[in-house]
């Protein structure tokens, strides 16, 4: 939920409103300061367009109003026409822009010598901040305003900074916290009397126990919020509406969750209403579809879809902001596409089809499309994803994308031809499947053979044969299927014989529709660069630094003996020529790895331990050895990007290298994720342990690479598949070669 407080400067004294989307008043001139009539009357002129909501104007006027007065060294005056000018970019929610003119303000303040002008706009920042999900950062500021201010600004403003500290560490997690911070704003604000400050303190209260799914402690504090403001006719009513109507969606009431958003979008529709509006027709939006009326429910998820697109424009850049936001908002696209499903299966409109796809698809991975665009050039948004879609795969591909939903999951299907729709069952059901199946082929279990057959039907059974028999298959995976290993799944039994899906097509993972590039670029031209058989303890005879204790997990890494062996003959199966081979062993560094890829490799192949990093958000790192000083020299997911790594194929054959979290939206991060965001242009990773055994199955990866260079990656990875099958040894079985898997966007 957004809460956004937007400190009005005025004469002599600031005060701050409840949270606002638009300020109430302006922040004029103080008449005793000196400025040129020509000033004041700018100011006048402003602040009359501003409240006859002539935005473009006023803000004209604003920053003309700046320049003059920053040339005549009135520097407070300054900092009041940039805090305007950002009030009307905020009026206008234009969010980012508004963030970047407060920024702009803050060092005028400082250097004017004004501590509480610098306070109350740490304090407006720390709001934009939390405004665009960029919380570490708004605690950051919420803590300087919290320095800064001073004096009568401090008595008066303080309970409303602590209200808004509190709910930022409650959205952190730091709940007891938070609880303090709570009480202590809310006694406050009723010592002062100052009801607007309380009320929000109630609801911020409340609204950190309904995001944490508490709706017992909910109730209360959000029920006084909603009675004050009723009785003594307080703004921000339509608050309470929205507030007690999500709390009622969450309880399961779903005609009073309507009746009471219903009031609160009546209400936003008056000026100066602080809600986002997105947020209100969605959560409509979702209360008209648990009644069953997705027809209904359409239009408000439309509306709330093309609001949300306007606003997710102003966030500002930056990875872990752009994740942040791509789960919270994955529920307006959630509904999007369940109101839409069931319409489709109840009226055949291939329109739905279409409109449920590009929802899906929308969020799926944006971060990264985002990411990949500020890197390496083009456009992070595509403006017709089926269009898209259609026009990059080959005659033999198909892209399958999936959506797990509470009572309904979904599978769309697209081909160069057509999109087909169809039904799958529900998430806690297929991760139940998903889980158990995947340990029956870890373990070696014999009733992994029946599993993946009746886990294939459930999933892809109901699409037509010529989809099901397209040579190359896309998958864009949701929540568990991240943890499906699909190569292993059983498509028949043709001679009583399992025949398995990675055997018979080739299969890669696909970030997401809006990252599908036309074309496989070609994997046979260029260096392979090997790293293996690295100083991963001081045991090791190769180890001449100090002796020191350096553990990971409690214990020192093992030696990898066969890895040297895997990536020599890895990279004699690439090429012949020796030129084409860097491979580093022993002593492996940063330093040297960097000094590998300046080389620009095609290939980039890790024979490594991969280990869970320290800390929270570390989905995994790559063991590169040990550093001079005996610690573990670890290759973290954030430092992938430093490498510039655009090779064609990066190969992680690492244990568990591909094992990472998996987000709404986001999609799997860790490794796999860091690499493609890196420009790589396919990832092969693993989902459990694999055994140090010379790295037999990627010599005939990359065989098979070398003989069809055209086929890419996926197809050498069925192949090989299909090699080790044949072979009736015990790399013939599911549990050795499952555990890779292939991500790319080719």
């Amino acid at each position: 939920m957004n809460s956004l407080f937007w400190v009005l400067l005025l004469v002599g004294t600031v005060r701050c409103s409840v949270p606002l989307s638009r300020p109430k008043a302006l922040a004029p001139v103080p008449p005793d300061t000196p400025v040129r009539a020509e000033m004041a009357r700018l100011l006048r002129e402003s602040q009359t367009a501003f409240h006859a909501g002539e935005w473009e104007r006023a803000a004209t006027l604003f920053r003309q109003g700046y320049e003059i007065s920053s040339r005549a060294g009135e520097r407070r005056v300054a900092v009041r026409c940039l805090s305007n000018l950002g009030a009307c970019r905020l009026a206008q929610h234009r969010t980012r822009e508004a963030l970047d003119i407060l920024l702009e303000a803050l060092p005028v303040a400082r250097a004017a010598g004004d501590d509480s002008l610098a306070g109350t706009l740490e304090f407006n920042i720390s709001s934009l901040y939390t405004g665009l999900s960029e919380r570490e950062t708004a605690v950051r500021y919420a803590e300087m305003a919290l320095r800064d201010l001073r004096g009568e600004e401090r008595r008066q403003h303080l309970p409303k900074l602590l209200i808004h500290l509190g709910t930022l560490r409650a959205q952190q997690g730091r709940m007891a916290e938070a609880l303090e911070l709570f009480r202590q704003g809310i006694q406050g604000a009723d010592a002062a009397a100052d009801l607007e400050a309380y009320t929000t303190g109630c609801s911020r209260l409340g609204e950190a126990y309904l995001q944490r799914g508490d709706l017992a402690r909910a109730e209360p504090p959000l029920l006084e919020a909603f009675r004050i403001r009723k009785l003594d006719r307080l703004p921000a009513l339509e608050s309470s509406y929205r507030d007690l109507g999500q709390l009622r969606l969450a309880q399961g009431d779903y005609r009073s969750a309507f009746s009471l958003l219903d009031a609160a979008i009546e209400r936003s529709a008056r000026p100066g209403s602080p809600l986002p509006s997105w947020d209100l027709y969605q959560a409509r939006g979702r209360a008209l579809l648990a009644l069953g009326h997705a027809r209904e429910a359409l239009p408000d998820l439309r509306t709330a879809l093309r609001l949300l697109r306007s606003w997710r424009r102003a966030a500002p850049p930056g990875d872990r902001t752009r994740i942040r936001i791509e789960s919270w908002l994955q529920q307006v696209y959630a509904a999007l596409v369940e109101a839409g499903a069931q319409r489709y299966f109840a009226t055949g409109d291939a329109a739905l089809a279409r409109e449920t796809f590009e929802a899906a698809e929308e969020n799926r991975a944006a971060s990264l499309r985002a990411l990949l665009a500020e890197s390496h050039g083009g456009s992070p948004d595509v403006s017709d994803l089926l269009a898209h879609t259609r026009h990059t795969l080959a005659p033999d591909e198909v892209y399958v994308g999936f959506y797990l939903g509470e009572t309904q999951s979904y599978a769309w299907a697209v081909s160069r031809e057509e999109i087909l729709l169809r039904r799958l069952p529900p998430r806690a059901s297929l991760a139940d499947r998903v889980g158990r199946f995947r340990q029956a082929v870890e373990d070696g279990d014999p009733s992994a053979v029946a599993q993946g057959e009746a886990l294939f039907q459930a999933l892809f059974g109901a699409l037509e044969p010529r989809i099901r028999h397209k040579r190359r298959w896309l998958l864009a995976l949701d929540e568990s299927l991240f943890q499906l290993p699909f190569a292993a799944l059983v498509t028949g039994r043709p001679g009583g014989a399992p025949l398995y899906l990675g055997e018979r097509q080739a299969v890669q993972i696909a970030a997401g529709a809006g990252l599908l590039a036309a074309g496989a670029r070609s994997c046979c031209q260029g260096v392979f660069l090997g790293v293996g058989d690295g100083i991963y303890n001081q045991a090791d005879p190769r180890w001449s630094g100090p002796r020191r204790v350096s553990p990971v997990n409690g214990a020192p890494l093992a030696r990898l003996p066969g890895s040297a062996r895997e990536i020599e003959s890895c990279a004699r199966a690439w090429s012949a020529a020796p030129q084409a081979a860097v491979l580093l062993t022993g002593a492996v560094s940063r330093e040297s790895l960097a000094a590998a890829f300046a080389r620009h490799p095609a290939v980039v192949h890790f024979a490594t331990h991969v280990v869970s990093s320290p800390g929270p958000g570390q989905d995994g790192s790559i063991v590169l050895g040990l550093t001079p000083s005996g610690h573990l020299d670890l290759l973290r997911p954030a430092d992938i990007s430093a490498l510039h790594g655009q090779a064609d194929l990066v190969v992680l054959s690492g244990c568990s290298s591909g094992v990472a979290e998996s987000l709404p939206g986001t999609g799997l991060l860790g490794l796999t994720r860091a690499w493609l965001a890196a420009g790589a242009g396919a990832v092969i990773a693993s989902a459990w342990p694999t055994p140090d055994d010379s790295g037999q199955f990627f010599v005939a990866v990359y065989r098979h690479l070398r003989e069809a260079p055209a086929e890419g990656p996926a197809a050498a990875l069925q192949k090989a598949r299909a090699e080790m099958i044949q072979s009736h040894s015990w790399r013939s079985q599911p549990r050795y070669w499952g555990s890779y898997f292939l991500m790319a966007n080719q």
